[in-house]
């Protein structure tokens, strides 16, 4: 897995925690490198890592207990060191002014939580165009 795409998760449901690794277990292109339950564990484990270590992607639920997913988006992307990383929400939210608060207070991305697992393929596949989109050289 040299070449996929290290993927940090912040999700406080455990119930998801599974559609998520099975939804994400046939698409090789991720490597799911954890699961931490809410914005406080996220912001914990980035911090004491070290920069060759870091996930190339942070997908995360808005509403979470103790740190949400914007308080944790804010703390992360006033770290010189892990704002450069993607940020992407997921929520069961589809409101256009969640969207619109979201990236304006830095996400990188913004998507619909799948309601089965038949609907992760279409999730992670737009996932991935976000990332490819976030991560493309410009000359």
């Amino acid at each position: 897995m040299n070449d996929s795409i290290k993927l940090l998760i912040a999700e406080d449901d455990p119930d998801e925690h599974a559609f998520i690794k099975s939804g994400f277990k046939k698409y090789p292109f991720f490597e799911i490198v954890d699961i931490v339950s809410n914005g406080k564990e996220l912001i914990e484990k980035l911090e004491g890592c070290v920069e060759d270590i870091l996930p190339d992607l942070i997908l995360s639920d808005l509403n979470m207990p103790m740190v949400d997913g914007l308080t944790a988006l804010a703390k992360l992307k006033s770290n010189p060191m892990l704002c450069k990383i993607p940020f992407v929400i997921f929520t069961t939210c589809q409101q256009e002014t969640t969207k619109k608060l979201c990236h304006s207070k830095g996400a990188d991305g913004f998507l619909v939580k799948p309601w089965t697992l038949n609907n992760y393929d279409e999730f992670i596949l737009s996932l991935k165009s976000t990332y490819d989109r976030l991560t493309e050289i410009k000359f």
